[in-house]
């Protein structure tokens, strides 16, 4: 099927066709796993999905393939890896500057291949606790995305250094995702004093030749330290925090506190977060919003609490307040507002498999943009059937606002009617159907999705 669409797109070109090789070469590498093991499970899946959107007048189709692999089991074995690779597919041809523009079209190509990771995992190799090579993501810090190795080495006496290197990622500068010059490294440094209480420094240095869609500023680099600490407080009570800073100027501040009662089905949340600096023009990695202008200092704070109640009903609620330094001067993703819900769910209430989910939204807005009071209803409801082979869904949404990365305009006010069938057709071959409508100030949208899924 997916030969079939790209000669249908007619556009495969050498770089596209060196992607592929890059990943049967690591495949032919796994290949090697056996030497090292009596046993290696094999489990993937095979995704093919067909987007169809319109609004009447204009319209869009495209194809999204995936195929993921693993080899081994990371939490058991001594060596396993992890592979997927993709292929986009514009089946109509209309590219940038359509009512459908989106990331996808950044490389004006009608057919895309991409590997998003590729990696090898590798444990007790002497001092070295933890190796991982390849095409990676890393979350621990700040999202990290590139290619080369990440190394953690034993503890001695509670500490733990941790370095990482390589060439970062950007899937939408090039079909690669690579671009010459482009180089990061990374340290980490973590002390474990006792079992309940941890500290975590951390250091990247990040260069950029091209800063995304901001070329015009020319190259940047950055370093970014951070410090964290986590204390379990009991078994109910957790605490983290985390501050992070350039190397020429302070950046943010962030806490979180967590209560959790299983015995009492209680849990609770306090979040705070406070960007102490504005800041623009950085390393796209650390500026991926900067394309909708600068973020600038605010402060916000959340709280949130789920209890059930018996088997069959949960409540969950909350309250949250974001307050801007300047309220008159707010842009996309920096917006001032408080914001109070409350959801009720049931679950095999009035049948057996039934789920469903009613949310009610408040917000009052605390900047120039986002003035007026906001009260909106949501929905949602899940039916299971043939022992949970077959899913039924559907409902409603709303948004406050939604943001168009690369169009570069922001809706207010936007909701949407979704439905979904996913269903076991075969043991291993999965099918989804679904539709949503979306309200738009800007215009009415329908996307119609079909995919299928073949595990293994």
């Amino acid at each position: 099927m997916i030969l079939i669409i790209v000669n249908r797109c007619q556009c495969i070109n050498v770089k596209f066709v060196k992607l592929w090789h890059l990943a049967a070469l690591f495949l032919s590498l796994l290949g090697a796993f056996p030497a090292y093991s009596d046993e290696v499970s094999l489990q993937g899946s095979l995704s093919n999905r067909l987007k169809y959107r319109t609004t009447g007048t204009a319209k869009d189709l495209d194809w999204e393939s995936l195929f993921s692999l693993d080899v081994g089991w990371p939490q058991v074995d001594r060596f396993s890896g992890s592979l997927l690779l993709g292929g986009l597919f514009d089946m109509d041809g209309r590219k940038g500057g359509t009512t459908f523009s989106s990331l996808n079209d950044a490389l004006h190509q009608r057919a895309v291949g991409r590997i998003y990771y590729a990696y090898f995992d590798a444990k007790d190799l002497g001092p070295i606790h933890a190796l991982r090579a390849g095409r990676q993501n890393r979350f621990e810090f700040e999202s990290l995305y590139f290619d080369g190795a990440s190394l953690e080495f034993k503890p001695v006496k509670n500490f733990t250094l941790s370095v990482l290197g390589g060439v970062p990622v950007h899937l939408f500068e090039n079909q690669s995702g690579l671009d010459p010059g482009d180089w990061m490294v990374g340290s980490v440094l973590q002390w474990d004093p006792l079992t309940v209480l941890r500290f975590r420094f951390d250091h990247v240095h990040l260069k950029d030749k091209t800063t995304g869609f901001r070329s015009s500023f020319g190259d940047q680099q950055d370093d970014l330290f951070g410090g964290s600490f986590w204390w379990d407080v009991d078994r109910h009570v957790s605490l983290n925090s985390r501050f992070t800073a350039f190397s020429d100027q302070v950046r943010d501040f962030s806490f979180t506190t967590k209560v959790y009662y299983p015995e009492h089905d209680f849990s609770f949340r306090l979040q705070g977060y406070r960007l102490l600096k504005g800041y623009a023009i950085r390393v796209l990695d650390w500026d991926a919003f900067g394309v909708a202008g600068s973020l600038l200092p605010y402060t916000e704070f959340s709280m949130s609490s789920t209890k059930g109640f018996g088997t069959h009903w949960a409540v969950d609620g909350g309250v949250g307040f974001r307050f801007l330094d300047q309220p008159q001067v707010a842009s996309a993703f920096n917006h001032g507002y408080e914001r109070f819900f409350l959801a009720l769910s049931s679950f095999d209430l009035p049948c057996h498999g039934l789920s469903m989910t009613v949310t009610t939204d408040y917000y009052h807005g605390r900047d120039n943009s986002l003035q007026n009071d906001n009260f909106a209803v949501s929905f949602t409801a899940t039916q299971k059937l043939l022992g949970n082979r077959l899913r039924l869904s559907g409902g409603t949404q709303y948004y406050l606002y939604r943001y168009n990365l690369y169009a570069g305009h922001e809706s207010n006010h936007v909701r949407t009617y979704f439905a979904q069938i996913r269903g076991k057709i075969f043991r291993q071959l999965e099918g989804r159907l679904g539709y949503e409508f979306e309200e738009n100030p800007i215009n009415n949208f329908h996307s119609l999705d079909t995919r299928l899924i073949w595990s293994f």
